[in-house]
Formats: structure tokens, C-alpha cells, sequence
């Protein structure tokens, strides 16, 4: 009867050492990884606002659009989608003239998809008069698809939707 009982504590005992392990181990890839393990709703509402930022820095009509293109925004584009831009500067987003030009991506939505999301907002467009006055020069609706992607997130997929107030 002894050996049933210091089997059943010895077993107990290998129980709860193994649970505290697996505890601390997620503890740690949680710590180390804590980008890949974060809310992907705010770190797809983050890339997009970032990579937002970054579309009146690239001129379209630049000779150099290409390596533009990859410079700003190869930091939150997938490999396929930044060379799909390079290859063809005029599908990729940015300045197509000098004024107005895209300042930024306010986000409208945000809703999950596979592993990664798809975000709803409008490129809002700026000239100098609204600089100085306020407001904003237009607003063109975009779809964007983002995906985690070499642990962080990335664009997949832009698209502006055409409207009849469009630029």
C-alpha cells in the first residue's frame, strides 16, 4: 500500500513540475516573441496607419519610383507585393502629382480573415490650402489585406476603390 502512495505522490509531483515548465516556457516565447503573440487587430490598425504615413513620400512620377518604392515601403509590404510595385510603380500608391497628395489612412474597419485582417479606411488627400486653412483636399476609399508575416505584420494586398469624387 506504501509503494501505491509514494507512486501517486511521485507522479503528482512529476505532474506539477511539468505544467510549471510549460508555463514557463510560454512565459518566456511570449517575452521574446511578444510582437507574433500581440492583439493582431491593433498590430494590423498599426501597420496601416504607419505605411499611411509614408505615401506622400513616394513621387509616381519619379524616375526613380522603384527604389523609392522599395525604400519606404518595403518595411510594411509582403516580398510579392512590393515587387509587383516596383515592377509597375503606377499600381503602387503615392504622389501622382505634386498636389494634392496622400497624407494618410484613416481606418473605417478592421475585420479578421484567415490569420491576418482586412482593413476598410480612406487615403486622405492634402494640399498647402488645407495645411494652412484645415480640412482635407478629398478622400479615396482602400481595402487592404494584412498578414503576419516573418514575425510582424505586413500589407498584402492595397486597393483603392474608384468612386466618382476619386482625385
Amino acid at each position: 500500500m506504501r509503494g501505491i502512495m509514494v507512486k501517486q505522490t511521485t507522479y503528482r509531483n512529476v505532474m506539477i513540475a511539468a505544467l510549471a515548465a510549460l508555463v514557463i516556457l510560454i512565459g518566456i516565447a511570449v517575452y521574446l516573441h511578444g510582437d507574433a503573440f500581440g492583439s493582431g487587430d491593433a498590430k494590423a490598425r498599426e501597420t496601416v496607419t504607419t505605411f499611411g504615413a509614408q505615401l506622400q513620400m513616394v513621387s509616381l512620377m519619379a524616375p526613380d519610383a522603384s527604389s523609392t518604392i522599395a525604400s519606404v515601403y518595403g518595411p510594411y509590404v509582403t516580398p510579392e507585393l512590393l515587387a509587383a510595385w516596383e515592377k509597375n510603380p503606377s499600381k503602387a500608391p503615392g504622389r501622382e502629382t505634386s498636389s494634392p497628395w496622400p497624407d494618410r489612412i484613416e481606418i473605417t474597419q478592421v475585420a479578421p480573415q484567415g490569420s491576418g485582417y482586412i482593413v476598410h479606411g480612406e487615403m486622405v488627400m492634402m494640399t498647402s490650402n488645407e495645411i494652412e486653412h484645415g480640412g482635407d483636399a478629398g478622400r479615396v476609399p482602400v481595402v487592404l489585406q494584412v498578414v503576419p508575416q516573418d514575425n510582424s505584420w505586413r500589407i498584402a494586398a492595397f486597393q483603392e476603390i474608384a468612386t466618382s469624387t476619386k482625385r
